[in-house]
């Protein structure tokens, strides 16, 4: 008879357990969320989708001597989901290279070096922990 009570008990803490994580991974994708909408909001600013090809065109000129210009950029995302009884995190980031060509009167040409695509350096990873491990899961941001 002990042997079930003390099933029962077990039983019931791993469920308190798995909730109290479930519900600590809720509210951290919560805070990421808002995090993000901030995010996008200061970047949206920053964004400028409709403006004059003839003023980018001299900008262009003045900034950098030059209407072509060779870019350099690293292109990366991460995030996490939930799948069954594990958090899924994701991280990756590719390297792209090229030019672009600021014109008077039409759009930019944005050419990329396929070379550097195909055979550029990239990183990615996948890491899946088990809900009720997030909380004691310590994860560093690297950034440059």
């Amino acid at each position: 008879m002990s042997s079930s009570f003390l099933s029962r008990r077990i039983k019931r803490t791993s469920e308190l357990l798995k909730v109290g994580a479930s519900d600590q991974v809720s509210e951290y994708e919560e805070r990421f969320r808002s995090l993000r909408g901030l995010y996008d909001r200061l970047l949206s600013d920053f964004m400028v989708s409709d403006f004059s090809y003839q003023e980018a065109f001299e900008t262009a000129q003045n900034f950098f001597g030059s209407t072509r210009v060779q870019f350099a950029g690293v292109d990366g995302t991460m995030y996490s989901r939930p799948l069954f009884d594990l958090m899924i995190f994701f991280g990756g980031a590719y390297a792209a290279t090229g030019t672009i060509e600021f014109r008077k009167d039409a759009r930019l040409v944005v050419e990329y070096e396929s070379k550097f695509l195909r055979e550029g350096a990239g990183v990615s990873s996948v890491v899946p922990i088990y809900i009720n491990e997030v909380p004691d899961a310590r994860f560093v941001h690297i950034s440059s």
